[in-house]
């Protein structure tokens, strides 16, 4: 640098009046190349450790550019809560801030419900708050709880079933009002013979006391003949009294005659239990398979949902580095755009360089603001995945890592994926749960014996003010049981049907499970094959970045010492941005490898 120094001094000497602003111009350029070289001792102190595969990839930039603007929140208690935590209790204890609204049929309705804050959150934490607010999650505990309660409802036929009735009415009957007219019909009958009858009895009777008046009881004559009309006499007096009361009697029943109401009151108690039902552990089964099935897809869904998170945390990450490296490129391109324009006026570069740096700059600043975009973008596509509320923004606060190296060579990786995944055992689970749906279709036609038992009780009480029911206790009992067998011999071959249908769907999962099983095994090729390109793209990144620092800083000093255009310049920082990106995309491609890898094989 005393050197470069030097050799402004030298020429400054030739171009006389405008040595001030050469000189001037000369610390400019060497307060700019003691910034490079500060930059670039700090990147190989740093990306040096990635010879280890473990250490951080740190940022490309000042300091200044790696503060995260958390709008004075305070996350120090939200770290606490996550570190402090099981997996379990985190789910169960996500921050009120990052709660999603209960009633998910709310939503926002003025613009400020929707004006957002920004908060940090390390990869772990957003897994957690994830696990928490996701509705898919949700929905997939929802269907396994619907399924356990199908379980318990197929379970219950293993039991009898008890049941109680009691029917109360009150009723007038239809055919006892039939009964009643014609009863009345035939009372009216009655009393209009006995009522003719009367009146040609009592003639009888006043005919004998007649010829009882004209006889001489003292004439021993007639002494029998009297006789014989007082004994006809008296028979003809009973009839009339038998008549009389008969008319009464039936004047009486006439009234009475009447449709009374009544109130029944019958109670049952009935015992039925399904001895022998063929397809009653079928259908438990099947129902349990199913349980197993949802409990295997809210495993499932929650792998999936750890891994789209961990790929867009790391999205946000890049997109995150890829703003402060265009930012960076921003600055140095202002410095150097400053340090052009000084050159000019003291007439050491060309209109054409200076039209032609504001022209890179002008890229530059376009980068800038289209990487700000995929960063707001990447960070609203997190909170979506978060299902975070419309206030709540989500920044990534880990520093970009590379990721532990895999420890399983690639058989070992692939056989651990036919054992860990879900989905295999998904498949096995449907098989199962079709073998059991044939059992229940060929059940409609065997047979099935049950066991009932009743017990009914009956009370009634009528109107018929002539009855009473409290003493006479209208109540009565009754009892039955016995066992019944159904068999279903010919159903036109509807059961066969249904169980051919189950044959098909097992021949199918058969068939799935093999090409799931081919699914997951490309899948595990696919990311393993990964690691290894990515590994070495990070050790060529890495030194692309050292050499790309150099040539910035060599171009910067031939052009200053007037050897070279500035085109070499502005080409050489474009090179060192690009190196800093491929730096960046290796190390986030290794990460997300490695995540795809693990949600291959393990669960």
């Amino acid at each position: 640098m005393k050197k470069f120094l030097m050799i402004y001094i030298s020429k400054n000497k030739v171009f006389g009046g405008s040595g001030f602003n050469l000189l001037i111009l000369t610390f400019v350029n060497i307060t700019t190349l003691f910034v490079a070289q500060k930059s670039l001792l700090a990147n190989e102190l740093l990306l040096n450790m990635a010879d280890q595969k473990k250490e951080e990839i740190t940022p490309f930039i000042d300091d200044q550019y790696q503060t995260i603007d958390t709008q004075a929140f305070n996350f120090s208690e939200y770290e606490k809560l996550f570190l402090s935590q099981n997996p379990s209790e985190v789910e169960n204890s996500i921050p009120p801030d990052l709660r999603v609204n209960p009633n998910p049929l709310e939503l926002p309705t003025t613009p400020q419900e929707v004006e957002t804050v920004t908060i940090p959150l390390s990869l772990e934490d957003a897994i957690a708050v994830a696990k928490g607010n996701s509705q898919q999650l949700k929905i997939a505990k929802i269907n396994l709880e619907k399924s356990q309660a199908v379980l318990d409802e197929a379970r219950a036929a293993l039991f009898p079933t008890l049941s109680a009735a009691v029917t109360a009415s009150r009723r007038e009957e239809a055919s006892q009002g039939l009964s009643t007219e014609a009863s009345e019909q035939d009372t009216e009958n009655q009393i209009a013979q006995l009522e003719s009858s009367i009146p040609a009895i009592e003639n009888q009777l006043d005919q004998i006391d007649s010829i009882l008046e004209q006889l001489n009881p003292a004439d021993p004559t007639v002494i029998p003949t009297i006789v014989s009309l007082l004994i006809e006499r008296n028979n003809v007096e009973q009839n009339l009294l038998s008549a009389q009361s008969s008319l009464e009697s039936s004047r009486e029943a006439l009234r009475d005659i009447k449709n009374y109401a009544g109130t029944f009151i019958d109670g049952t108690v009935s015992l039925n239990y399904n001895i022998y039902s063929p397809g009653r552990q079928a259908t438990i089964n099947s129902a349990s398979e199913q349980v197993l099935i949802n409990q295997l897809e809210v495993q499932r869904i929650e792998n999936e949902l750890v891994l789209n998170v961990t790929l867009a945390y790391y999205d946000l990450q890049q997109a995150d580095q890829e703003v402060k490296i265009n930012q960076s490129d921003v600055t140095n391109r202002q410095i150097r755009l400053e340090g052009l324009q000084l050159q000019l006026e003291a007439q050491l570069a060309t209109r054409v360089d200076l039209l032609n740096a504001q022209v890179e700059l002008d890229n530059s600043i376009q980068n800038l603001r289209n990487s700000q975009t995929v960063q707001q973008t990447s960070q609203r596509n997190l909170a979506r995945l978060l299902n975070l509320p419309p206030t709540v923004t989500p920044s990534a606060s880990d520093a970009i890592a590379m990721s532990d190296l895999w420890e399983y060579s690639l058989e070992e990786s692939i056989i651990m994926a036919y054992k860990n995944r879900v989905e295999l055992q998904q498949k096995l689970a449907q098989r199962k749960s079709f073998e059991a749906q044939r059992q229940i279709a060929l059940a409609q036609v065997r047979p099935t014996l049950a066991l009932f038992a009743n017990y009914q009780m009956l009370q009634s009480y009528t109107d018929d003010p002539r009855i009473n029911t409290l003493v006479d206790g209208n109540f009565s009992t009754g009892y039955a049981f016995g066992l019944q067998l159904n068999w279903n011999f010919f159903d036109g071959g509807a059961a066969n049907a249904r169980a051919r249908q189950a044959d098909a769907d097992i021949a199918r999962t058969d068939q799935e499970y093999s090409q799931e099983a081919d699914s997951i095994r490309f899948q595990v090729e696919r990311s393993y094959l990964q690691l290894p390109s990515q590994i070495e793209n990070i050790d060529t990144a890495r030194q692309a970045v050292n050499r790309a620092q150099e040539a910035v800083e060599a171009a910067q000093i031939r052009f200053s010492a007037g050897v070279t255009t500035q085109t070499e310049v502005l080409d050489a920082q474009t090179r060192l941005v690009q190196a800093q990106n491929n730096l960046l995309n290796a190390v986030l491609g290794y990460n997300r490898a490695k995540a795809e890898l693990q949600r291959a094989v393990k669960n």
